[in-house]
């Protein structure tokens, strides 16, 4: 997947979610007159924040663009703020990463390298007797936490308001 595709896709999800379908093929000014018609509203997503805080969020995801370097911060650019995303994660966290994103990894590359095997020993055209099915089961459940969670939004909040620090564009929000 290209850089900043991930993004754009969670941006589009939560963009769907907050707006019909005909909402986003208005005008920013046109949408605004009539904006409860058009907004979702999905009240478990803004669970006790004000109406100006409502429209505050609904108007940068309504306006957002992708970011013209998608290695740059912020993820979304609008003239009435921005949209930054990141990952966080429950499993423990080294240097090298999520130990959840190493684990699965290396359960991938072991399952394709029995699949891999199991076509190979099989030709194109297996006798009825020789066909084989392979399944693997994936459990990370016991190396999650909430400390970790904690830790792990605490890391990607500090990094990326050192990037907003730097940022020149609109900040307000």
């Amino acid at each position: 997947m290209a850089r900043g595709e991930a993004e754009k896709r969670c941006f589009e999800y939560i963009r769907n979610g907050l707006f019909e379908e005909k909402a986003l093929n208005f005008s920013f000014e046109a949408y605004c007159e009539d904006r409860i018609m058009l907004s979702k509203r999905p009240m478990e997503c803004f669970y006790a924040m004000t109406e100006q805080d409502i429209e505050r969020v609904e108007d940068v995801f309504f306006t957002a663009i992708p970011n013209d370097d998608p290695s740059k911060f912020p993820d979304f650019v609008s003239e009435v703020g921005f949209v930054e995303h990141f990952q966080i994660t429950s499993s423990d966290i080294t240097k090298a990463g999520a130990g959840y994103k190493k684990a699965f990894s290396l359960h991938e590359k072991e399952f394709n390298k029995e699949v891999k095997q199991l076509q190979d020993e099989m030709g194109e055209t297996p006798s009825f007797d020789k066909v084989r099915s392979v399944s693997r089961a994936f459990s990370y459940s016991n190396r999650h936490s909430h400390e970790n969670l904690l830790t792990s939004l605490k890391q990607s909040v500090d990094k990326h308001i050192r990037s907003e620090e730097n940022y020149k564009g609109i900040k307000s929000f």
